[in-house]
């Protein structure tokens, strides 16, 4: 059980109770981490305007972005972040291989040479803030500035998602849990 109450439509302000609306009028169902965050709605709406904006803009390869979330998601023990993540990484047609080596560390072969350096660079500055000298230099030769300040937004952006998701104790949305059972 969350350490606060999820939000409902009844017990939602006004503009997390919008958001919840349009986000099912667009058939989805609304995720716990949405019930969290919309406790304090102006900070809540912005955060998720963030998110969308690191997962679809930029031009960071969305596989690769998936890559550095579930190393973060890996790194932070965020079993909620691991497993949306999966399945977005999955939807995305990223090889089962690919996924596992993520969770497992940069030096799988299953990964290329520019995922290895992604997935690098997210664990260390998940665990210590910010690359090694070695890892930052690689990754200065791999990827553009632009690029590169993408993914330290990523890497920062789901660590902060990952620390509200392990707080308050989300829990996975029922078919979350089944997903995660296969």
């Amino acid at each position: 059980m969350a350490r606060i109450p999820y939000l409902t439509h009844e017990t939602a302000q006004p503009a997390a109770r919008e958001l919840f609306e349009r986000i099912e009028a667009n058939g989805f169902g609304v995720m716990n981490f949405y019930r969290v965050v919309m406790h304090a709605p102006e900070i809540g709406q912005r955060l998720l305007q963030l998110g969308n904006a690191v997962l679809f803009k930029g031009p960071l390869p969305r596989e690769l972005r998936e890559l550095a979330i579930l190393r973060v998601a890996q790194a932070t023990g965020s079993d909620y972040e691991g497993v949306q993540h999966e399945r977005i990484a999955r939807e995305l047609g990223l090889a089962p291989e690919k996924i596992a080596a993520a969770r497992a560390g940069a030096d799988d072969p299953a990964l290329s040479e520019r995922e290895r350096v992604v997935v690098r660079f997210a664990g260390e500055v998940s665990a210590g803030v910010r690359p090694s000298p070695e890892t930052f230099a690689r990754a200065q030769a791999l990827f553009s500035a632009e690029e590169l300040v993408q993914l330290t937004i990523t890497v920062g952006f789901y660590n902060l998602v990952s620390r509200v998701l392990e707080t308050f104790e989300v829990e996975l949305e029922a078919d979350d849990v089944a997903f995660q059972r296969k």
